[in-house]
């Protein structure tokens, strides 16, 4: 086994986290969300999910938010990783979103979109590691 695959898991238990904190504000049942919060935790899981197989593959990474950069240099070990190219989207949930002078306009659907994207790296990079350790679930929240 991997002598980075504790410090990957720690990277995914933190995007686990991210993801989890986007789904129950999502279903929350509330009339208005802080949709700008579940994309920025769901960009942040991507930029970790990435992050933690990059690690696993002994890789150095600067420390970025942007998923572009991430995303090459997880192609230079998989060029499957092409199928996410779509991520790159989520950057701008990174920074702009934080700011009321960057602020932009996010809808329901941006966000739901920004938070299928996110389960979808998840399954992804799971899947890619999954004969060599465990992924934790994504916990579900309580309904």
């Amino acid at each position: 086994m991997n002598g980075n695959t504790e410090l990957m898991n720690e990277w995914f238990k933190k995007a686990d986290h991210d993801l989890l904190n986007a789904e129950i504000i999502l279903e929350s049942g509330r009339d208005s969300l802080p949709l700008d919060t579940v994309c920025f935790h769901c960009q942040q899981a991507v930029e970790k999910y990435l992050k933690g197989f990059l690690v696993y593959h002994n890789i150095e990474f600067d420390r970025t938010h942007f998923l572009g950069t991430l995303l090459d240099q997880c192609k230079c070990v998989d060029e499957t990783f092409e199928e996410l190219d779509d991520v790159i989207e989520l950057n701008a949930y990174a920074v702009d979103v934080r700011y009321p002078d960057d602020a932009i306009e996010i809808g329901l659907d941006d966000a739901q979109e920004a938070y299928e994207v996110a389960t979808r790296v998840k399954s992804f990079v799971a899947e890619k590691v999954a004969e060599k350790v465990e992924v934790e679930e994504t916990p579900q929240a309580e309904q």
